[in-house]
């Protein structure tokens, strides 16, 4: 668990599988990223690949919550991992009403500082 001064990157649980649907299902927020989300049960089934991926040391996904209600708004983490060549990929998903905040910048120098 990381924390900043809005936030908490937070493992994702079985209970946030809807705040997940939501920001990822946005086809306009997706456009860069994997195909959006169709339906709740694929939101389930990728906090199960996330975990599962976590406890195979091949990635480390948060769950961006904000502080005040501790939902999840995003998902940011290091995945590719390639421990041989200490490197991983940087990625993120921030649910669009919560964009131009400078919560992106946030979550993500709370992960450069784990990381680095």
């Amino acid at each position: 668990m990381l924390n900043t001064q809005r936030l908490i990157l937070r493992a994702f649980v079985p209970e946030d599988a809807a705040d997940l649907y939501a920001f990822r299902s946005d086809a306009y927020a997706q456009r860069y990223n994997d195909p959006p989300l169709t339906n709740l049960s694929q939101a389930d089934a990728l906090i199960q690949r996330m975990n599962e991926g976590f406890a195979a040391h091949e990635m480390i996904l948060w769950a961006v919550a904000l502080r005040e209600n501790n939902r999840a708004i995003g998902l940011f983490g290091f995945n590719k991992w390639d421990r041989g060549h200490n490197r991983a990929s940087i990625g993120y998903n921030l649910a669009r009403e919560h964009w131009r905040q400078g919560l992106s910048k946030e979550a993500l120098e709370a992960m450069l500082g784990f990381g680095f």
